[in-house]
């Protein structure tokens, strides 16, 4: 037996879903509102919504309202929090989440998987199995960026997280 209360079949009777969002059908309480967006942006960027007096993410929702089980790890493939569809959802594992992650905001680089160094050379690597692997130093920015794109494809596949597209 699942350890969440919430089944398919509740979120069916309180909800519709549209276009990624849980609209809600049925008035649970004074602030919801029939017809209307359930949830609210949490410090993260995630969608979260309250239900049997607990909080849940409403990825995590959408995806037992589509599919009726509660999925271990989901990740959203274009890497957009807020953007429930479900086409945008799939189950991974902690590892392929994090992969398909964003490069650092404090990072010397726009791009994922390069640094600039103080001499004005662009460095690019990966780190796959917690080996950080070199791939190459490049006078130019791109040229740095593509040769992680590359080599992030072939060591991530499907969760692969490239600055190009």
């Amino acid at each position: 037996m699942s350890k969440h209360k919430i089944t398919q079949d509740y979120l069916k009777s309180i909800f519709t879903y549209e276009d990624g969002q849980l609209i809600w059908a049925k008035k649970l309480a004074a602030r919801v509102k029939i017809g209307q967006p359930a949830g609210t942006s949490d410090k993260a960027g995630y969608i979260q919504i309250g239900l049997k007096g607990k909080i849940y993410r409403a990825h995590h929702l959408i995806w037992v309202y589509h599919c009726g089980k509660w999925p271990e790890q989901l990740d959203h493939i274009n890497g957009i929090k807020w953007d429930n569809r479900i086409e945008n959802l799939r189950e991974s594992t902690q590892l392929q989440n994090t992969r398909n992650r964003p490069q650092n905001k404090n990072s010397s680089s726009s791009y994922k998987g390069v640094h600039k160094a103080p001499t004005g050379r662009f460095y690019a690597n990966i780190c796959v199995d917690n080996s950080r692997i070199y791939l190459g130093a490049f006078s130019d920015e791109i040229d740095a960026t593509e040769a992680y794109d590359t080599a992030a494809k072939k060591y991530f596949g499907e969760f692969a997280y490239t600055n190009f597209v």
